[in-house]
């Protein structure tokens, strides 16, 4: 099913799904550079349903395809590996890039770069012929159960109301 809805997004050639497990991470997907998609054991155990864990899949294509991970990246580091190149630092420069693999583990995505997967998703998921409510009603039941120990989930992504609210417009 993911390669049928990766081919929908025209990302089969570039988009790979790895499984892991992870219980002290909790029900999560993630985006890596490349095309790497990521799904824990956790979220495959909470979902209820197979179409909800194809909305989430949907949503993690958004972020590959948005190339939002290496956009976050750039964001959060130009800053620094600029100011490091103009006073002529380069062991800063070289700590940067040392430190990218520990970054992109703990790297949160923006509320607009949330908003951004959503859409992408929502649009893939109607080309698919799934119900976008499946993806609501996952995430609102994660929010609930996961809510209170996903403290950084809760604050860099948009409630589930604001995304089912966003899922019913058309």
């Amino acid at each position: 099913r993911f390669a049928a809805i990766a081919r929908l997004a025209g990302a089969e050639e570039h988009v790979r799904l790895e499984f892991r497990s992870s219980p002290a991470v909790g029900p999560n997907a993630f985006a890596l550079p490349g095309g790497t998609i990521v799904l824990l054991d956790e979220l495959v155990g909470a979902a209820e349903h197979d179409d909800e864990i194809m909305a989430v899949l949907a949503h993690e294509l958004g972020h590959v395809e948005e190339r939002h991970t290496m956009r976050h990246v750039l964001q959060t580091s130009a800053g620094g590996v600029l100011l490091a190149a103009v006073i002529g630092d380069l062991v800063s420069v070289t700590s940067y890039a040392a430190a990218l693999p520990t970054f992109l583990l703990n790297a949160r995505y923006s509320r607009a770069f949330e908003r951004e997967a959503d859409q992408f998703a929502f649009g893939l998921l109607d080309r698919a012929g799934i119900d976008r409510q499946h993806f609501v009603r996952f995430l609102t039941r994660l929010e609930q159960t996961h809510g209170s120990s996903l403290p950084g989930f809760l604050s860099t992504h948009p409630g589930a109301v604001e995304r089912g609210q966003a899922a019913s417009a058309r």
